[in-house]
Protein backbone atom coordinates (compact mmCIF):
# COMPACT_ATOMS: atom_id res chain seq x y z
CA UNK A 1 0.00 0.00 0.00
CA UNK A 2 1.43 3.50 -1.22
CA UNK A 3 2.06 6.40 2.43
CA UNK A 4 -0.70 8.45 1.01
CA UNK A 5 -3.26 5.70 1.37
CA UNK A 6 -1.65 4.17 4.62
CA UNK A 7 -1.83 7.58 6.20
CA UNK A 8 -5.45 7.87 5.49
CA UNK A 9 -6.22 4.85 6.54
CA UNK A 10 -4.64 5.11 10.08
CA UNK A 11 -5.93 9.00 10.36
CA UNK A 12 -9.46 7.41 9.81
CA UNK A 13 -9.18 4.54 12.12
CA UNK A 14 -8.10 7.21 14.94
CA UNK A 15 -10.92 9.54 14.17
CA UNK A 16 -13.40 6.47 14.53
CA UNK A 17 -11.94 4.74 17.61
CA UNK A 18 -10.60 7.84 19.47
CA UNK A 19 -10.35 6.09 22.94
CA UNK A 20 -9.13 2.47 22.16
CA UNK A 21 -5.50 0.95 21.80
CA UNK A 22 -4.80 0.54 18.33
CA UNK A 23 -2.04 -2.31 17.43
CA UNK A 24 -0.23 -1.81 13.99
CA UNK A 25 2.26 -4.47 12.83
CA UNK A 26 4.39 -3.04 10.31
CA UNK A 27 8.04 -3.04 8.06
CA UNK A 28 7.43 0.78 7.12
CA UNK A 29 8.98 3.01 9.94
CA UNK A 30 6.55 6.02 8.32
CA UNK A 31 3.97 4.51 9.85
CA UNK A 32 4.95 4.69 13.21
CA UNK A 33 5.51 8.58 13.29
CA UNK A 34 3.30 9.70 15.94
CA UNK A 35 2.57 6.38 18.14
CA UNK A 36 2.63 6.62 22.10
CA UNK A 37 4.37 3.64 22.36
CA UNK A 38 6.48 1.54 19.67
CA UNK A 39 8.16 -2.10 20.66
CA UNK A 40 10.47 -3.41 18.67
CA UNK A 41 10.39 -7.24 18.27
CA UNK A 42 13.54 -9.25 17.36
CA UNK A 43 13.20 -13.22 16.48
CA UNK A 44 9.78 -12.89 18.14
CA UNK A 45 10.98 -11.01 21.48
CA UNK A 46 10.59 -7.59 22.56
CA UNK A 47 13.86 -5.68 22.47
CA UNK A 48 13.29 -1.60 22.75
CA UNK A 49 10.21 -0.25 23.45
CA UNK A 50 9.35 4.00 23.50
CA UNK A 51 8.57 6.86 21.65
CA UNK A 52 9.96 7.21 18.53
CA UNK A 53 12.62 9.50 19.28
CA UNK A 54 13.13 7.76 22.28
CA UNK A 55 14.48 4.97 20.67
CA UNK A 56 16.25 6.73 18.28
CA UNK A 57 18.14 8.24 20.92
CA UNK A 58 18.73 4.92 22.44
CA UNK A 59 20.32 4.32 18.81
CA UNK A 60 19.59 0.57 19.22
CA UNK A 61 18.28 -1.76 16.96
CA UNK A 62 15.10 0.58 16.17
CA UNK A 63 18.00 3.29 15.55
CA UNK A 64 19.69 1.15 13.05
CA UNK A 65 16.74 0.30 10.81
CA UNK A 66 15.71 3.98 11.34
CA UNK A 67 19.27 5.15 9.75
CA UNK A 68 18.93 2.56 7.17
CA UNK A 69 15.26 4.26 6.11
CA UNK A 70 16.59 7.39 5.58
CA UNK A 71 20.01 7.37 4.23
CA UNK A 72 18.04 5.13 0.82
CA UNK A 73 15.34 8.08 1.22
CA UNK A 74 18.26 10.68 0.67
CA UNK A 75 20.24 8.59 -2.14
CA UNK A 76 16.55 8.31 -3.51
CA UNK A 77 15.86 12.02 -3.20
CA UNK A 78 19.67 12.58 -4.74
CA UNK A 79 18.62 10.74 -8.33
CA UNK A 80 15.62 12.78 -8.63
Amino acid sequence: MDQISANKILKEMESIYPDKMMILITHDLHDLSGMDKILVLDEGQIVEEGTEKELILKKGKFFQMWRRNHTKEDAENEQL
